[in-house]
């Protein structure tokens, strides 16, 4: 890197009325290393959580949060970055792809693989060790967000993955894209920092105890409008 480290974000807001709003980053923000956000693994295709939910002291992301405590921010020269340019493809299209079903449970030495369809068979409760698998019904490029209830300290680990054999999710060679969460007490969300290519999502509850209440998966894609389409004789080339 030949630059030092820093956020620099600029947001400029006019409504409907005419009136503007500029926001900038300078030294009255404030920031605090002390988060849920621990070192992640080093991965250079994307970012792979590790959070660390009991250090939370409340929800900073929340607009009541009371940041005096932080410290200000430090300025460093933004000129070393170079000047702002406004985005040149819009902004992706965000769109929620309900999951299908759970089509497997593991715990202890029990393994069920029916298909239990979603939402329907939420909340399930789960004790370590115990893992779950989520059919998304599709591909998708989206981030993943599970509610959920915990105990404290409970350690969960959650993969995406593109394929399913014999019942076991297949990962892609060389990827690390495992998210380490360790729980705080009570109803909590978790929502995955990036993106991810895949279609079963694999929960590996590793100690405590949790309910899960809800999954949401998000795609996020180029804003292109689907105009092509394909048939054939072939079933299997169609589906492909």
């Amino acid at each position: 890197m030949r630059h030092a480290p820093g956020l620099a974000a600029r947001l400029d807001v006019e409504d409907v009325a005419g009136n503007s709003l500029h926001l900038v980053t300078d030294s009255s923000w404030r920031a605090s290393r002390d988060t849920r956000f621990l070192p992640p693994v080093n991965l250079a295709s994307c970012v792979v959580d590790n959070i660390d939910a009991t250090r939370d002291k409340t929800d900073w992301v929340l607009p009541e949060f009371d940041d005096s405590m932080w410290p200000s921010a430090i300025l460093t020269d933004g000129a070393q970055w170079g000047p702002f340019h406004p985005r040149s493809i819009p902004l992706l299209r965000e769109t929620e792809v309900p999951p299908a079903a759970i089509v497997q449970v593991k715990e202890g030495n029990k393994t069920d693989d029916s298909r239990r369809l979603l939402p329907d068979a939420l909340p399930l409760e789960l004790r370590a060790p115990a893992e779950v698998v989520i059919d998304g019904g599709q591909m998708v490029l989206a981030y993943y967000v599970l509610d959920f209830e915990a105990e404290q300290g409970t350690q969960l680990q959650v993969t995406p993955a593109q394929r399913r054999s014999n019942g076991s999710v297949r990962r892609s060679p060389g990827f690390l894209g495992t998210a380490n969460y360790r729980a705080r007490s009570g109803r909590q969300a978790y929502m995955s920092t990036d993106t991810y290519g895949f279609r079963y999502l694999h929960l590996k509850l590793n100690s405590g105890k949790m309910w899960l209440h809800g999954v949401r998966v998000v795609n996020r894609l180029y804003p292109f409008d689907r105009l092509g389409r394909f048939h054939s004789n072939d079933s299997m080339l169609n589906e492909l």
